[in-house]
């Protein structure tokens, strides 16, 4: 059994002993537009804006504006794993953490030296290395926090968005964060380097 369902986007793709992993372990492998260009994929979804050779047997062309690629993948497939959207175009790495609250996804994204996931109601918990910089996100005002495993943690806490959340550490080698109302990001270091400033 695999991961799940891991997308490859087209922007800056992080190492290749980030994302190797992910292809070869994915359940399916879902390419973004062009990214269909740069790997072989079980399918090649987007409006075909960026893609130079469209594959016709395994291509899902959605036309829509409204939503981003990364968008309509989310919500039409259970993703586990994204990568590729590290670089490129500001608003649309931004626009990443809008695509998993809107869809309610419970991806993890794969940065080249980062990770993100968005936060569940039921919470989550996070394996890492000890000492790994943590950081919370607001994206509305997020009621009752609760943290095990950061070194500056959280009692049925609230948040606002804002930079309160930012440069937390992880004291453990899992960190499980859960939140009340609100929708709430957790991005996490998986460089020794920024691990250790």
């Amino acid at each position: 059994m695999g991961i799940g369902t891991v997308v490859a986007a087209n922007g800056t793709w992080p190492r290749e002993e980030i994302w190797k992993p992910l292809v070869e372990k994915a359940d399916m492998l879902i390419a973004l537009d062009g990214a269909g260009d740069r790997i072989q994929a079980d399918l090649v979804l987007g409006d075909m804006d960026s893609i130079l050779q469209i594959p016709n047997d395994k291509f899902l062309h959605l036309v829509e504006q409204d939503d981003t690629d990364l968008a309509k993948a989310l919500k039409r497939f259970d993703v586990s794993h994204i990568f590729g959207v590290d670089g490129g175009r500001l608003d649309h790495q931004i626009g990443t953490f809008f695509a998993l609250i809107e869809s309610g996804s419970n991806a993890i994204v794969h940065f080249d030296k980062w990770c993100g996931v968005r936060i569940p109601k039921e919470g989550r918990t996070i394996k890492l290395n000890q000492g790994s910089i943590v950081s919370l996100f607001a994206f509305e005002k997020v009621e009752e926090i609760q943290s095990s495993g950061l070194a500056y943690g959280f009692d049925n806490q609230n948040l606002e968005p804002g930079t309160r959340g930012i440069h937390n550490e992880a004291i453990s080698d899992e960190v499980f964060v859960k939140c009340g109302n609100g929708e709430l990001v957790m991005l996490w270091s998986i460089d020794s380097e920024l691990e250790q400033k």
